[in-house]
């Protein structure tokens, strides 16, 4: 699920950025080398395919850890009850 949903993530980031750069005026292009674009527009995809998995574990981890220590209280909560 992860890795689809940062490939999706990555996918619509070049989808965006291709169409900004078919809008942009001609005169970007005299004063903006085309390696110079095309590195930037690699890095830019490549930092988002490398940096968004991490970024999403610890962004959910937290999150499950909470639910799981509010389980085990609802849990500990009634076997104490029935005692």
């Amino acid at each position: 699920m992860r890795r689809s949903q940062t490939s999706k993530a990555s996918k619509s980031l070049h989808e965006r950025i291709l169409n900004c750069l078919l809008e942009v005026p001609m005169r970007f292009f005299d004063t903006n080398p085309s390696g110079r674009v095309l590195r930037r527009f690699s890095r830019d995809t490549g930092a988002m395919a490398e940096i968004l998995p991490k970024v999403l574990i610890e962004l959910f981890t937290p999150i499950v850890i909470v639910v799981l220590a509010v389980i085990f209280c609802c849990i500990m909560e009634m076997v104490c009850s029935n005692n």
